[in-house]
């Protein structure tokens, strides 16, 4: 991990979202690049464009100043830690402004916040879901009350389906970091017909259990009503420091989340969530 994007507006939310990237940079020994995107208001008459036309360099004037003040401030909260901070500055929707900073810097991370309770389904329904939809780089979504402490237990969650090699990897990468100890995790629905026992151990040790040397790791099978719920509680229970989907579909994040106890869960509990994408194609196919 080389470079962390973070998107920020100087809101609570955004500010507590840059606390954790710095924390995460510096044990990582990566970058941060700041981003702003800078609202572009819808106008009409010709009276509201030359008023808009007015404020507008004195605002990013005004952008630019907070921007350099914040990358000052994270540069000297550790110096010895030598952290690379920059910013930048673009026109347009965040959901836009946020998948194209990511490609053109290189970012290996997208690391944002989001508010709690209601607005945090608000959120992911958005401008957090709108930015996992559009890229391919991992998005750490940090809960508005979430307080930095070092990852020592990951719940990975998985359908058993797919090919998530390379989310599987980054996970390893970050449990290294931290020395952290990762729970896979898939929740088999009770209405469903559940998987033979020998396809979902050949699965977990195949694609999960033997993907590097990292042996600080575990899986887990369990059963009930609802996924979402399921993952909620079992994250609860081992006290989690991180979730992490990887999905292939782009409403399984949402519906992730649209379900109130999940949500709540992840809310109170202050609870990050990490989603990363794997791919259709059957592993051997």
């Amino acid at each position: 991990m080389k470079k962390i994007l973070c998107p920020i507006d100087f809101s609570e939310c955004s500010e507590n979202a840059v606390a954790y990237a710095y924390e995460l940079a510096s044990s990582a020994g990566a970058d941060i690049v700041l981003c702003f995107a800078y609202p572009l208001p819808y106008t009409e008459t010709e009276s509201e464009k030359k008023a808009w036309a007015s404020n507008h360099e004195e605002g990013i004037l005004n952008v630019r100043n907070e921007l350099e003040l914040a990358s000052r401030r994270l540069s000297r909260l550790n110096p010895e830690r030598n952290i690379k901070v920059d910013y930048i500055i673009r026109e347009g929707l965040a959901a836009d402004i946020i998948p194209n900073v990511a490609i053109s810097e290189s970012a290996d991370i997208i690391v944002m916040g989001t508010k709690g309770a209601e607005g945090f389904r608000e959120t992911l329904g958005t401008v957090s879901a709108a930015v996992i939809n559009k890229v391919k780089v991992p998005v750490l979504v940090i809960p508005e009350n979430s307080v930095y402490k070092p990852v020592k237990e990951i719940v990975y969650a998985t359908d058993l389906e797919g090919v998530e090699n390379q989310a599987v990897e980054f996970t390893i990468k970050l449990a290294e970091l931290f020395n952290a100890h990762i729970s896979f995790l898939s929740i088999q629905k009770e209405s469903d017909n559940v998987k033979d026992i020998g396809q979902v151990v050949e699965y977990a040790m195949d694609n999960l259990l033997n993907r590097s040397s990292y042996d600080n790791i575990s899986f887990h099978l369990n059963e009930g009503k609802e996924v979402s719920e399921g993952i909620s509680i079992f994250a609860e229970r081992k006290r989690a420091d991180l979730v992490v989907m990887a999905s292939y579909e782009k409403s399984a994040f949402d519906r992730l989340f649209g379900r109130s106890h999940t949500r709540e869960m992840v809310y109170h509990a202050s609870i990050p969530v990490l989603a990363l994408h794997k791919t259709k194609e059957q592993v051997g196919a």
